[in-house]
């Protein structure tokens, strides 16, 4: 699991988590516990499957959306380009407003396009695969045609990037859920929509 970096290019070094003592860690209960479940579960079943080792290297960030993950040539060539940065910036300068801390404003900084692939996935690329899962986007709710565009070449950007062909690609389509309060409940129905 790397730290949450973003970054405004291509970074070829790798920040990784010191909760994980920088180096692979066995499935124990101390490290599963802070890991995706999903991501977990889905190893703990291909291993038992295939009788093989298998490594899950975590990266992700909650509350962000596709176009913060692809590599920037993907997102340029969208469509939605213009309007994905107008949102970008609108967003960072309500947080730099009002946010209450500095480390909230990092954090939508790091929603801009293209920076956590920066700095999180793009250190990974000469390292080789077998598969990815991709479990993330729940901002992208309020435009789930606009993510639906983007995804598959996304995915294409991926394989590229990698160099390693038609790698196998999962992805778990976002369920809605019964939060709480009405906000919660309201802001999941789009996500069965994305992808």
């Amino acid at each position: 699991m790397t730290t949450p970096v973003g970054s405004p290019a291509p970074q070829q070094k790798l920040v990784i988590d010191p909760f994980y003592e920088n180096s692979w860690q066995y499935a124990t209960e101390k490290y599963v516990m802070q890991f995706s479940a999903v991501s977990y579960y889905f190893g703990l079943d291909v291993n038992r499957q295939l009788d093989v080792p298998i490594g899950l290297i975590l990266v992700a960030l909650g509350g962000t959306s596709i176009q913060c993950w692809v590599p920037e040539e993907v997102v340029k060539n969208h469509d939605d380009y213009d309007q994905m940065i107008a949102y970008f910036k609108r967003e960072l300068t309500w947080a730099e407003n009002n946010a209450k801390s500095s480390k909230v404003v990092e954090t939508y900084k790091m929603r801009n396009p293209s920076y956590l692939y920066n700095g999180m996935v793009h250190p990974l690329t000469k390292f080789p695969i077998k598969g990815m899962i991709w479990y993330q986007a729940e901002r992208n709710q309020n435009d789930p045609t606009m993510y639906r565009t983007l995804f598959p070449d996304a995915i294409t950007g991926w394989r590229k990037v990698w160099g390693q062909g038609d790698f196998p690609f999962f992805f778990v389509q976002l369920p809605g859920y019964l939060g709480k309060t009405k906000w919660a409940q309201d802001r999941s129905k789009t996500w069965p929509y994305v992808p």
